[in-house]
Formats: C-alpha cells, structure tokens, sequence
C-alpha cells in the first residue's frame, strides 16, 4: 500500500538545482536505459500487486524536434479519420470555442489592460499535442469530508501544448526529422467527466451552489481496468517483447514513455484508450493558461465549463479570484498576483459559492513584497505551501490558479528547505518563470535551455490520494486485482 505523506521539511534548499547540460544528459539517459530487460528476467504481477503512481498520472517526454513531436498524441480535425498519433475526442467547435473565450474580454484581467493573445499559428489544431494524462476517480477530492459534500465526479483530465518550429512557423509531415521544435509557455487542461447525474439539497440555489456528483463507475471503470492492464503488459514484456518495464518508484516521466522500446507502443495503447472511453460529450470544462501578445509575461489563467442551458462553453466567474474570470502573474506589476486572491481553503468544505465569509491562504503573500516585515517568511511559505498542495483542504473551487500551480516552485525559489520525496528530482520546477503542474516548460527568458519536463507537489499528493483510492475502494479495486492475476 502507498503511504500517506506530507511535505517534509529538510535539506532539498540547499542543494543547488540541476544545471541546464545535467539536466539534458539526464534527459537522455532516462530515455535510453529506462526499465529494459530480457523477457525472462520479467517477473509477473501478482493479485497483491497495486497501482502506483506513475500509472494514474502519465508525463510524456518533452520533443526536441519534429520527428519527436510527431511521435506525440495530437488531434485530427473534425472528418478526419484518426490514425496511430491522433485523437479524435477535441472536436473542432470546443477548441475554436475555447480560443475565443481567451481571446474575448474575458480573458482580460480586471483593472489591467493584460490580457490573453493566441497566436495565429496556434488556432490549428494540429499545433497542440498531449504532454500529460491525469485519471482521477472523484474530483475535486476523495477524502471523506469531500466526497460527502461533493460527491464523487470520476475524470480524466489532458494537459496538452502547442509545440511549432523554432522560428514559429507549423510542424508539417514533410519538415525534416531533426528540425528543432519549440514548446510555447502556453497550456490547456482539458476535462473529461464520468457523471450519471446531480443533486441539490433542499433549499440550495443552483446559481449560488455546486452539485453534488453521482458519479458513472460503470462507464469509468474500463479506464482503470485499462490503466491496469498497461501496468501489466509494461511489467511482464506483454506490451513488447523482450522488454520489462517498472512503473513504481517516484513521479516521473512516466517510464514506459521514457524508454525508447516502448514509447510508441505505450503511446498507442494511450491513444486507443482515450478515443474508445472518451467521448465528446464529456469534455465538461477546458481552462487555458496564456500569455498577452509577444510578451514572456504575465501568465493569465482562465477556465470555462459547458454550459447546458446554453448549449456552449462559457468563462468560469472563480470565487478564489473575487469573481473575476482571468487572473495572473506577473513579476513586473504591482501586486503579482492579480487579483488578490480570495481563497476558501482553510473553511469548512462547502459548494456554497457565495458565501460571503471566506477564509484561505494563497501563494500571493510569497510574491513581491507582500510578507508583512514582522512575519517569519520561512515558516509562513511553509504553512501556505503546504495547505495549497494538501488535496484534503484546497481544490479548484476553492483556491487560486496562481496558488495551484506556483505552491512548489515558490518553496524553491525562496529556500525554503523542503523536500519532495515522491516526485524525481529531474522534473522538479527549477525556475520561478515555471508555472506548469504537470506539463514541459520552455523558458524565453536568459540563455537556451532544454524544455523542462515538470511535476508539482500539489500532482504528486493529488496522485498518491487518486492511486491510494483505485486500491482500495469498489469497483476499481476488485478491476486492478483482476488485471494483474491475468
């Protein structure tokens, strides 16, 4: 069984980072040597064998030029037959959507003129590849007191990216397999959910409330089986010949796309997967993290759900940023996180949205000079950091997308002395400009330097409560038992 942990404070600050070459050399040796093994030293999963947990959040290696962008999971546009590398669950009308809402006043920041620009080039669909996969069985959270306010809404969750030419221009069929290719600091999260309907109780106001989720275990649990059967095939040298692969151990590119022998063949088991279970009709909510025109910076965050009354997808209005529907960081305004948040994780779990008594702590108070001088910054970047990655207290409705997505890299930035024992030390943000919680990052800022691939804290304690619960609670334990005495 995996352990529960927390963030743990220790030496990991005084350590320095992975230097740019040590990150690169590191880049190629995990690709290279990552679980390969003779068949017959493969040793079998047992019945007592579990998830772990790299098989329930999958990072994909980050492509250095065209030929391994176009090994990436991408998307066909709408009538277009999908073939080994695409997929076929983003239809062209919510991707259009999508870059119009960003686009749109919404994605302006209120009392700023900072708002979201895309790029011509990245209105193709075939710009955007998958860089990470999230299966979760009950967002927003599976601990008792969540899942008793919220219910449970099983999803799966795509991190995908815009990866073009160095000089911008697309990556086509006939561009040369060396060419090097460049991934923008742009993201897009997109949510497939597995809901069989929604409750209210007596008196609550849809328009002031969120649903409670009854969640489709009928319909998710063929991903689980799936996820399950991959592990399996990985392990055993199923999956391909000769060639044993351990998913276990700490979070990081996920081993069987790390390893040159299986990539493609884990890739379109992926692919397979995602087009037979996910359906249009479940992309639930896309949210997007953008960058004004031509400018490194600030990193605007903004998030839509589909609407059924009106039949589209429409901004989310975020409570945790006093109503507004895009927030961002900059590091050259004044404050950096704008607006203030107006967080709700250290209240009693609730779906109120307008409650008008809100109480919670943000990453803001760790940016500029927003510390109060008489405040001991080390053990209150601890205290904040460590409730905004904690998955029993801070979730999507009630914190900040700054704080989800900026709680790891802060702890680093500013020497706080964590340490991280569930994510490889390689995937790591090494830098404040990085705001990726599961995705690559490709700096514009100083000297060229290799695209970080990244996980968080935040994912990681997300992912340990996610493998924790497929292991232990009906229907999903009994499906990964089954998948593994076979």
């Amino acid at each position: 069984m995996l352990k529960s942990w927390n963030l743990r404070l220790g030496a990991f600050a005084s350590k320095p980072l992975l230097a740019a070459a040590a990150g690169v050399a590191m880049q190629f040796a995990v690709a290279g040597q990552a679980g390969a093994a003779s068949s017959s030293a493969c040793v079998p999963l047992g019945s007592d064998a579990e998830l772990s947990l790299n098989d329930v959040t999958f990072l994909d290696v980050p492509p250095e030029n065209a030929g391994d962008r176009n090994q990436r999971l991408g998307f066909a546009p709408d009538g277009v037959p999908s073939d080994a590398r695409l997929l076929t669950i983003w239809p062209d009308g919510p991707f259009t959507q999508l870059l119009d809402i960003a686009s749109s006043d919404a994605g302006v920041v209120a009392g700023t003129n900072r708002r979201i620009h895309i790029p011509d080039l990245l209105r193709n669909k075939d710009a955007w590849v998958v860089a990470g996969i999230r299966i979760d069985p009950g967002a927003p959270g599976l601990s008792d007191k969540m899942t008793k306010e919220f219910g449970r809404s099983p999803q799966v969750r795509l991190i995908v990216q815009p990866v073009s030419l160095q000089n911008d221009d697309p990556v086509a069929a006939s561009t040369p397999a060396d060419a090097k290719v460049k991934v923008h600091d742009i993201a897009v999260h997109l949510v497939f959910s597995f809901i069989a309907g929604v409750t209210f109780q007596d008196g609550e106001d849809p328009r002031m409330f969120l649903p409670s989720f009854v969640p489709d275990d009928e319909a998710f649990t063929p991903v689980v089986r799936a996820i399950a059967d991959l592990k399996r095939d990985l392990a055993d040298g199923q999956l391909v010949a000769e060639t044993c692969v351990d998913t276990g151990g700490q979070l990081r590119i996920h081993p069987g796309l790390a390893n040159l022998r299986t990539a493609e063949a884990v890739r379109a088991r992926l692919r397979e997967v995602l087009n037979e279970h996910l359906k249009p009709t479940q992309l639930q909510a896309m949210a997007i993290m953008g960058l004004p025109n031509s400018m490194p910076e600030p990193w605007i965050f903004l998030a839509t759900n589909f609407s059924r009354s009106e039949g589209k997808y429409v901004p989310f209005a975020n409570p945790n940023a006093g109503g507004g529907m895009a927030q961002m960081l900059s590091f050259l305004d004044t404050p950096q996180v704008q607006p203030i948040p107006l967080n709700d994780n250290l209240g009693p779990v609730s779906r109120n949205l307008g409650k008008p008594a809100r109480s919670g702590v943000s990453t803001a108070r760790l940016f500029g000079d927003n510390a109060s001088p008489t405040e001991d910054i080390t053990k209150v970047g601890k205290e904040i950091a460590e409730i905004v990655a904690d998955p029993e207290k801070s979730h999507f409705f009630n914190t900040d997308c700054v704080s989800c997505h900026t709680e790891t890299s802060r702890v680093i930035e500013k020497k706080l002395g964590a340490s991280f024992p569930q994510i490889d030390a390689a995937v790591l943000p090494d830098s404040q400009w990085n705001v990726r919680n599961l995705g690559w990052f490709k700096t514009t800022f100083g000297p060229p330097m290799p695209t970080k691939p990244t996980i968080t804290e935040r994912t990681a304690r997300e992912t340990e409560e996610v493998a924790e619960y497929l292991n232990s609670h009906s229907p999903y334990q009994e499906v990964v038992s089954q998948a593994f005495t076979q």
